[in-house]
């Protein structure tokens, strides 16, 4: 056997562990062709260096796919250009002042002259000193009472779409109540109340005498007040509020929040007003007292200021559908062929919600192929619309981060992390088909901000179905900020149904044996080399949660496999001697060592031809190591590399 057959031996067995792009392993590199042998020879040739994972795997720069610089995981992370963003705007609600109070003011004539007589005596002399007589209790409506109609009709149609009921509405409304008589003095009574609508609320403002309101909307006067012809007697009353959620359930739908109109058609009643009168007050006799004299009373409503609301808001918020793009993905991770169960992806989602309301989040996802077709029959669902689905994401006001991934996530690492709220762990168990190929773009659609309600508007809705509307001071309407911002992880760590097919090429071959790959065009060694079999025996040591079969196929000077050559095959073989060979799943510390032989035959026409093998590498992933990240510092090494050669070597 020849020095030249040894060294071909030796640059074949390093060249098996080493990509052709290295120079230092090329067949083309260092061979001495000037001795001829013919016969049989072996040799141990040592091991290799570890060929590190982002090498073997060509995850270079330019890809999404970067490794953890503290723990050195490889994963593909993408984050949001700019947070998808939608908004709520609620038009204030106002009611006008003007017409609020209908035939506010009453205007009631007493007979004065008639009572006085009827208390003296019809035969009272008309000139006699009537002076110190009195009248006591005397009504002074005719009827025992007068009712004022209260009218709200205002038309809110434009909060329709986002408002669907109104429970209380806080208001504030200033009202006057005022006493004038025509003539003369009256001392009105205690006892004296006005009925508001029960469903109203009503509060006494700042007046001199003792009043009081009973139940909530009735006024009392606790104490009695005077009235003269040269004053005009007002107190103060202030409308709190305005429940229409009653009002319409009470009306059968007829008033309160009525086809975009909040409607109140309600009667105020004033009752037991009473007064004493001195007759002197009037005239000291019955021919100096006037005949009648009017009582004017009313209601006056200065001004409305609509504070807040209690309301179902129920929007339709459906944000713009938006995609992600993936970027160039490093080979072995693409292909029609790949299978990637990808064990643990997760997306996480900064959520910010300024309304004061509870919302549901909800989205579907689906992958699309470069010429924009979706890679998915059925979209992944993220989120629900049903707030009693085990899927529902219930977001708080405030900021609040969620996690969605397939496995579940402990929230550390990238991603948004804490909120005002307290994170969210959501489970996807479906999220891994996303990525099952890797898609060109990740759509997001039906991204939906979803108000949960119990009721609803055919049924009637429940009372935690309505939410407080705080209006601005400034008389603006409400406007309420959805925002959310995302980032994409997805460590490269598997499960078992992954199946990855990764073709590894060695050249170089051809020009170490001085063959005429192009036909005619040498490398000027001139010698004539026959492999009647070389075997190349080592242990391929693996550092890769990957388990390996391995197939061999040989290659021509461009680097396509040669199919159906006569006089050449090239063969791997695992220690049992299958055809296929196996290298088992190892780790970092826990790496597998698989023996393998590489069998070359090659007659002297068929090397010329024969550039190197290609090494088709089919990858899985065993139970034990589903879910272990592939890592920078993972390898593959080949040890304890030996060669036999059995050959013929001739120099012309």
């Amino acid at each position: 056997m020849s020095a030249a057959a040894c060294s071909v031996s030796a640059i074949m067995a390093a060249a098996a562990a080493t990509s052709c792009v290295n120079e230092e392993y090329d067949f083309s590199d260092g061979i001495d062709t000037t001795v001829g042998i013919s016969g049989e020879i072996g040799a141990p040739l040592g091991s290799t260096e570890n060929l590190v994972i982002g090498d073997f795997l060509e995850i270079g720069d330019g890809t999404p796919v970067a490794s953890d610089p503290e723990t050195g995981d490889y994963s593909i992370h993408l984050e949001a250009v700019s947070p998808f963003t939608d908004y709520v705007e609620i038009d204030r609600i106002t009611i006008g002042a003007d017409n609020l109070l209908q035939n506010g003011w009453e205007t009631k004539t007493i007979d004065l002259y008639n009572r006085i007589k009827n208390q003296v005596g019809q035969y009272f002399p008309e000139d006699q000193d009537i002076s110190s007589y009195r009248l006591e209790d005397s009504p002074a409506f005719p009827d025992g009472s007068h009712s004022v109609s209260i009218i709200i009709d205002e038309d809110v149609s434009e909060i329709a779409e986002s408002v669907k009921a109104i429970g209380v509405i806080e208001v504030r409304i200033p009202i006057k109540l005022k006493f004038t008589i025509q003539t003369g003095k009256l001392f009105f009574n205690e006892g004296f109340s006005i009925s508001f609508p029960e469903y109203m609320t009503i509060e006494a403002g700042d007046n001199s005498l003792a009043i009081s309101v009973d139940k909530g909307h009735v006024v009392r006067f606790d104490e009695g007040f005077e009235a003269d012809s040269y004053s005009t007697v007002d107190f103060s009353l202030d409308i709190l509020s305005v429940d229409v959620k009653r009002l319409q359930e009470d009306t059968r739908g007829t008033q309160g929040l009525v086809g975009g109109h909040i409607i109140v058609d309600q009667n105020i009643v004033m009752d037991n007003l009473t007064f004493d009168a001195v007759a002197g007050d009037f005239g000291t006799t019955l021919s100096d007292m006037p005949q009648s004299v009017d009582i004017s009373v009313g209601l006056e409503a200065e001004s409305v200021d609509v504070i807040s609301a209690s309301a179902v808001v129920d929007p339709d918020i459906e944000i713009e559908p938006q995609s992600v793009e993936l970027g160039e993905m490093p080979e072995f991770l693409t292909g029609e062929d790949i299978v990637l169960d990808v064990f643990n992806p997760v997306i996480s989602l900064d959520i910010l919600n300024s309304s004061p309301f509870s919302v549901l989040f909800s989205a579907r996802l689906n992958g699309l192929d470069a010429d924009g077709n979706f890679t998915l029959q059925e979209p992944v669902a993220v989120g629900s619309a049903d707030i009693a689905s085990p899927d529902a994401i219930l977001v708080g006001p405030g900021s609040t981060a969620v996690r969605i991934s397939a496995r579940g996530s402990d929230f550390s690492g990238s991603g948004p992390a804490g909120g005002t709220n307290p994170a969210q762990d959501v489970i996807v168990p479906d999220l891994p088909l996303l990525l099952r190929q890797i898609p060109d773009r990740i759509a997001i659609s039906d991204i939906r901000v979803i108000f949960p309600h119990e009721g609803n508007q055919a049924d009637g809705y429940a009372d935690s179905d309505y939410t407080e509307l705080v209006f601005p001071e400034d008389g603006s309407s409400l406007r309420y900020d959805f925002s959310i911002d995302y980032d994409i992880d997805i460590p490269l760590s598997f499960g078992s149904e992954m199946r990855l097919h990764y073709p590894y090429d060695i050249t170089g071959l051809n020009e170490a044996f001085g063959g005429t790959g192009n036909q005619g065009e040498g490398n000027g060694n001139d010698l004539t080399v026959s492999l009647n079999e070389a075997d190349i025996d080592f242990i391929l040591v693996n550092a890769i949660p990957f388990e390996m079969t391995v197939a061999a196929e040989p290659l021509d000077i461009d680097g396509n496999v040669l199919e159906s050559v006569s006089g050449l095959s090239v063969e791997i073989f695992g220690a049992d001697g299958t055809r296929d060979a196996r290298a088992a799943a190892g780790d970092i510390g826990q790496e597998s060592a698989s023996p393998m032989t590489i069998r070359v035959r090659a007659d002297a026409d068929a090397l010329k031809r024969l550039d190197g093998f290609r090494l088709d590498m089919s990858a899985s992933v065993p139970e034990s190591h589903e879910g272990r990240c592939l890592n920078s510092g993972q390898y593959i090494r080949l040890d304890d590399i030996s060669v036999m050669v059995n050959g013929e070597v001739t120099i012309k």
